[in-house]
């Protein structure tokens, strides 16, 4: 998936519904979370690993938080699209391209319960990485990876 169809297909249409999250500075973390994560490539880590979805997602650390402690006004959205919520069957769906709306209001979710302040402003890049590994704890976190991938989502959201 490229940059663009993520945005267009996937990002913008999963957060039309919970108008309150659907920012530029959403969009261009999502963005940046997924190339960061997955490079838009794969859904499920190493070929079989526990990670999930464009956003890799584990199962206890990051599913079952969301099934348990998620916002509810996202959660009402994940069950309107038809996925109830539980965590393994949450965590099998975001594994297939099915489940990538789902996974992108995790994401979002995740970002705006685990970081207390406003999402960075647009082009803050440092920002940006901070937030990032506080929300997504990655086990070998890659800053010359996001130095190439937030410009990307910058500038595909700003086109």
């Amino acid at each position: 998936m490229t940059p663009d169809d993520c945005l267009s297909t996937l990002i913008r249409p999963a957060l039309q519904h919970v108008p309150v999250y659907d920012t530029a500075r959403a969009e261009v973390m999502l963005l940046a979370i997924a190339l960061q994560e997955s490079g838009l490539a794969t859904r499920v880590q190493d070929g079989n690993g526990p990670a999930h979805g464009f956003w890799q997602f584990e199962l206890p650390s990051a599913v079952v938080d969301f099934v348990r402690s998620g916002r509810s006004d996202i959660k009402v959205e994940v069950v309107r699209r038809g996925f109830p919520l539980n965590a393994v069957a949450l965590w099998r769906t975001i594994a297939v391209s099915l489940g990538d709306a789902v996974a992108c209001l995790l994401a979002r979710d995740r970002l705006y319960r685990l970081i207390p302040e406003a999402l960075p402003e647009l082009g803050d890049l440092t920002g940006a990485w901070q937030q990032y590994v506080r929300a997504w704890g990655p086990g070998k976190p890659s800053p010359a990876r996001w130095d190439e991938v937030y410009p990307v989502a910058l500038e595909t959201v700003q086109a």
